[in-house]
């Protein structure tokens, strides 16, 4: 084969990119496309003499012609490719070579299904260039999307969730059990579709998809807050029979568990699932530490005075009434005037002054 000459060579450049109207590109998987480029960069980056100065300056301009007009059509500075070209490209060139489509199934191909994917999908909402859908739909099959109905992955997910009361996680080291690969594709399919940048054409089920697994996040929790919304679910309970909030002093382990939800998801954004979110929104009237437990003082000394009809007194060693009696000497120390107030109404019964 004779040796070409620069000026063929850039010829050869020029008429590519008029025939196509793009520069072309080093990751194509068109051959013919890959030795064009590999031709500039060649003079490109060797010393050149007059002949391939002159061959390397017209392919130049040849490219920044390109370039320009593209820029003002608004095409994608960097690429020179519309998009989804590319990838359009490679799926063509894979069927060429093996009469079908890429499998999820093999592991050396699960990458090129991806690409896949996300072309029938640029294509399903609008996304995808003239030139690519073209490409695209010149292959066999590769817009047909066989896909079991109602939703199969949103079905499976909802049915999880609801034998499991929480969310599947994604962190779960892959090649274990075959429930942890389950959980592992849920919460991963689940957070793709909740977190993809939005798009104005988006299809309607897109949107239902999007809905649905946003109820699912209200209503149960993620695995970091399963044990939250277990304790979540004992103060509810609680709060229900007792028809009280719990207090310091008499339910001790149950206002640490309320205090401990309260102060670590109110106010808070994300989701914990409806029980956290119930039992946070039941606590907004719950007390600090040291006024819930004047509050279980000052409960017990009206119990004292409703059957004794007296003040406890210091006189009687031991038991209840002797810790009332050394309570009530520091109980107006309260930092709060109502409780101050409360105690002085209790005490003024008894002829017993008390300062505000």
């Amino acid at each position: 084969m004779p040796r070409l000459t620069p000026d063929e060579r850039a010829a050869a450049y020029i008429a590519w990119i008029n025939r196509t109207g793009m520069v072309p590109s080093a990751v194509t998987p068109d051959e013919e496309e890959r030795r064009l480029h590999g031709i500039y960069l060649y003079l490109r980056r060797k010393d050149r003499n007059p002949a391939e100065a002159a061959a390397f300056a017209s392919m130049q301009a040849a490219r920044t012609e390109t370039y320009n007009r593209r820029r003002a059509e608004g095409a994608r500075r960097r690429g020179f490719k519309p998009k989804g070209l590319m990838s359009a490209r490679r799926i063509r060139a894979f069927y060429d070579r093996h009469g079908r489509l890429p499998l999820n199934r093999n592991v050396n191909e699960r990458d090129l299904y991806g690409v896949l994917r996300n072309l029938r999908h640029q294509r399903k909402v609008g996304e995808l260039s003239h030139e690519a859908l073209t490409v695209l739909e010149s292959i066999p099959g590769a817009t047909t999307v066989v896909r079991l109905p109602p939703l199969p992955e949103l079905e499976k997910l909802e049915a999880w969730c609801a034998e499991h009361r929480r969310l599947p996680r994604m962190d779960i080291p892959r090649g274990t059990t075959e429930a942890d690969k389950l959980e592992v594709h849920l919460g991963c399919w689940s957070y793709r579709h909740v977190n993809r940048r939005h798009n104005p054409r988006e299809t309607a089920e897109t949107r239902m998809i999007r809905g649905r697994i946003l109820a699912l996040r209200e209503k149960y929790p993620p695995q970091s807050a399963v044990k939250a919304s277990a304790e979540a679910r004992e103060v509810l309970e609680f709060i229900e029979s007792s028809g009280r909030l719990p207090n310091w002093r008499r339910d001790s382990l149950m206002y640490l568990k309320a205090s401990w939800i309260k102060g670590t998801f109110s106010g808070k954004p994300g989701h914990y699932g409806s029980d956290i979110a119930a039992c946070v929104s039941a606590l907004e009237g719950l007390p600090k530490a040291a006024e819930s437990r004047w509050d279980g003082w000052f409960e017990d000394l009206r119990k004292f005075i409703g059957k004794e009809g007296r003040l406890p007194e210091f006189e009687y060693t031991g038991g209840l009434e002797k810790k009332l009696a050394q309570w009530l000497e520091t109980a107006d120390e309260i930092q709060d005037a109502g409780r101050v107030q409360r105690l002085n109404e209790v005490l003024g019964q008894f002829g017993v002054p008390r300062a505000a």
